[in-house]
């Protein structure tokens, strides 16, 4: 879960050991699921580990991030919870989160701490702003930032696996309708 304050002049080494060792498991379940005859599962691994190199190879080549980034887990674990409570009950969390050593609160108070960092402006007029729905650029601005080899990875590791990853009518049927059945 959330972890302390990094240096953004010098990331601890282990902040960055972790998105990469989440890179090592990615491909190993990748493997196992390709071997195993399981495509479209392979696919969806692919998906996650494209997303989490890229931004491993972003947080490399521009370190001074690195803070920022790992403040950003407690807005998007908070984000996480509060959802988790239309269905589940504080109780309920707690027990789960207790493995990690978090409570809700504890959550809570981790996001409250690094919220006015992530303000963004909502309405120029109104003088209102929003959390940031990123801790920093949309993935494709990072594949252009840092290049090759990952843009020539783009289409077939993000794009093209993110029709089997979420629930659209794409991901249910491989043989995509062709425009004549759209219009019938």
């Amino acid at each position: 879960m959330f972890r302390p304050r990094v240096s953004p002049e010098k990331p601890r080494r282990g902040d960055l050991f972790q998105p990469g060792q989440t890179c090592w498991d990615d491909y190993l379940q990748i493997v196992f699921l390709a071997i195993n005859g399981y495509g479209v599962g392979s696919s969806q691994f692919l998906r996650g580990l494209y997303e989490r190199a890229v931004t491993l190879a972003y947080l490399i080549q521009f370190p001074a991030k690195t803070e920022r980034f790992v403040k950003f887990a407690a807005i998007q674990e908070y984000k996480a919870l509060k959802v988790a409570l239309k269905i589940n009950s504080e109780e309920e969390l707690d027990a789960l989160m207790q493995e990690k050593g978090l409570s809700l609160a504890q959550a809570k108070q981790f996001h409250d701490q690094v919220k006015p960092e992530f303000q963004v402006t909502d309405c120029e007029e109104c003088e209102t702003t929003k959390t940031a729905y990123s801790w920093d650029i949309d993935l494709a601005s990072m594949v252009e930032k840092i290049g090759e080899p990952f843009t020539g990875f783009f289409l077939a590791a993000y794009v093209i696996p993110n029709f089997n990853v979420h629930a659209t009518y794409s991901s249910t049927n491989p043989s995509r309708p062709s425009k004549k059945k759209m219009a019938e």
